[in-house]
């Protein structure tokens, strides 16, 4: 087959790599009798006792199997609508993994009369996955909010799942802003936000609460504490993200300075080179995104933005691998209004 050209070595290596890690990592190749559990016979590790020892995850809250969530404005009308649940449930079924389900939270009102059911769930199950946020009736185009915290018990509920020490992940779905610094400090659960389904989900400044907000009928970008992360003062009001937040599984450290040619940079009609040094610093491959801004700190002109997102990138990094990166950038495409207007 190699002389017809239907598989190459590197193809072949690849496969006879992944063979082999898979034995060594299972002690295939380790001198036999050293392995304690192999003098354990298959009667007591495919016995019923240990069958019923399957996990099971507890899948809570308002949002958890609710259509409207994926029925919300500017939605398409699919032949099936899916819920979490339904989904958890198609995937837990193929390993045999039990999936629990309750409400127990109302988006509503505040009561705490099913918490006592859903603290007991909570722990006969082995992962718990609360499913909050809001729906239709909170935002639309003709409705405001008057709050950036999830409404109703949700998050007296969280509180309590939290105590428990327990595997827990808390998903929000909303299309507008969740703020709720409580779970980020506490730090006691896997905390991820998605749009409602079949959104488009952009990057934005996640602020504290509604008092760094600018009132609704000001439209203006600049005005303190400003809007938008090109006019957002941090030291004002610093957000809860901010924006383009993200986090990575690998911990990834720059080892050099910023390098900017030319500098100082006296002519606008001119190219920007950047580079500088990146590591990954934990034995995983993982991706990061870098981000180029330019800030105008000690600008005195009104207009002009604090900062602008000039370029992104997103690199793979092998585990502890150093990479050098050359980002290129054109002086005028920042400023083409404020050149236009003499700024």
């Amino acid at each position: 087959r190699l002389t017809h050209s239907f598989v190459n070595f590197d193809t072949i290596n690849l496969a006879i790599r992944r063979g082999l890690r898979s034995r060594f990592l299972s002690d295939n190749f380790d001198p036999i009798g050293t392995d304690p559990y192999s003098s354990i016979p298959y009667s007591i590790v495919d016995s019923l006792e240990h069958k019923l020892l399957t996990k099971q995850i507890f899948t809570i809250g308002p949002s958890s199997d609710d259509i409207s969530v994926q029925a919300h404005t500017y939605h398409g009308t699919p032949s099936k609508l899916i819920t979490t649940l339904d989904g958890i449930q198609s995937i837990a079924l193929k390993y045999n993994v039990n999936v629990v389900h309750t409400w127990d939270a109302s988006r509503r009102n505040n009561s705490d009369e099913d918490f006592a059911h859903a603290i007991e769930l909570s722990g006969e199950s082995n992962i718990i996955l609360f499913v909050d946020g809001l729906d239709e009736s909170f935002e639309e185009e003709d409705t405001d909010r008057n709050t950036l915290q999830l409404p109703g018990g949700q998050l007296e509920l969280i509180k309590l799942l939290m105590k428990l020490n327990k595997p827990f992940a808390i998903l929000i779905i909303s299309d507008s802003s969740i703020s709720e610094p409580l779970i980020v400090n506490e730090n006691l659960a896997a905390l991820l936000w998605i749009s409602y389904f079949g959104h488009d989900c952009l990057p934005s400044t996640l602020p504290i609460n509604t008092s760094q907000l600018l009132p609704i009928d000001d439209y203006s970008m600049n005005k303190s504490p400003g809007r938008t992360y090109r006019y957002l003062d941090y030291n004002k009001a610093p957000p809860l993200f901010p924006f383009d937040y993200g986090l990575s599984y690998s911990k990834f450290t720059f080892n050099s300075k910023l390098i900017i040619f030319p500098n100082p940079i006296n002519n606008l009609d001119t190219d920007i080179t950047t580079n500088i040094s990146i590591i990954n610093e934990d034995p995983y491959r993982a991706q990061f995104v870098v981000q180029l801004y330019y800030e105008f700190s000690n600008s005195t002109v009104i207009k002009l933005s604090i900062r602008e997102l000039l370029q992104f990138t997103k690199i793979t990094f092998e585990k502890k691998m150093n990479k050098k990166l050359f980002l290129l950038h054109f002086m005028l495409e920042i400023f083409p209004i404020q050149i236009d207007n003499n700024y």
